[in-house]
């Protein structure tokens, strides 16, 4: 009899604690939508106190999870990459194998200038989730740092997984570059216009190994004919064919 009485007491004691999970799981979740629909209207610091409110209402849920990116992206919006940075570290303390947060942290660390740092991140991108998009990220950090021939290797690896895409073409055409390998660079270029005319990195990076290779008067007529769809990358390219010219 007391057997049966303990198996009761048991079973009223996790049922009320399953009960009150669930209930703070619902209640995170709708703070998530909340945060989510003022994330959306720009209304960042409403967003970031509701994420704040589903992370501390199930704090080792998916919601969590999702509320730290979400987050991290409205620091961004704000100017705060520390914060973002920051939030991004304990989204990852919950999901160390979430590929696209690294990504995304990698992508901070890069504009931050912190390249070793970023392509860490990287690597463990493609660690838990091979696909071309992170290897072309994780090639950009590869290149950031000098390593070029695993520069090289990833790109090569993005046009063999993507080969409908342009990005493996155009990486190969940034690592011929730094090497000094002018004619190699061009025709990577090319190939990734072929593949997406309207690639305008793709013809400003061209540019400027034509006149890294001494072309500099069809580097002028690229950069004349960017000047139609993108300006700055014109006017970047113009200073630059100026300035070696003379």
């Amino acid at each position: 009899m007391e057997i049966a009485d303990n198996s009761a007491i048991v079973a009223v004691v996790f049922g009320s604690t399953s009960n009150k999970s669930a209930k703070l799981g619902n209640l995170a979740l709708r703070e998530l939508d909340k945060g989510l629909n003022e994330f959306t209207s720009k209304r960042y610091e409403l967003a970031i106190s509701s994420f704040n409110q589903a992370i501390r209402l199930a704090p080792s849920a998916d919601s969590a999870i999702n509320a730290y990116d979400y987050m991290a992206r409205a620091q961004l919006s704000q100017g705060d990459a520390d914060a973002a940075i920051e939030s991004y570290k304990k989204a990852l303390k919950i999901a160390p194998n979430r590929d696209d947060l690294h990504s995304r942290l990698g992508n901070i660390y890069t504009t931050q200038g912190r390249l070793d740092e970023a392509r860490g991140e990287y690597e463990l991108a493609v660690k838990y989730n091979p696909v071309a998009a992170n290897r072309y990220s994780l090639g950009q950090g590869y290149l950031a740092t000098g390593r070029l021939y695993e520069a090289k290797a990833q790109f090569e690896l993005v046009r063999q997984l993507s080969p409908k895409e342009p990005c493996g073409d155009f990486g190969l055409g940034q690592v011929y570059a730094k090497q000094g390998k002018y004619d190699f660079a061009i025709d990577a270029f090319n190939a990734a216009i072929n593949i997406k005319p309207d690639y305008w990195e793709a013809y400003s990076e061209m540019g400027y190994a034509l006149t890294d290779s001494g072309d500099v008067a069809k580097a002028q007529e690229v950069a004349d004919s960017l000047l139609a769809n993108d300006e700055t990358l014109a006017n970047n390219l113009s200073q630059y064919i100026y300035e070696k010219a003379n």
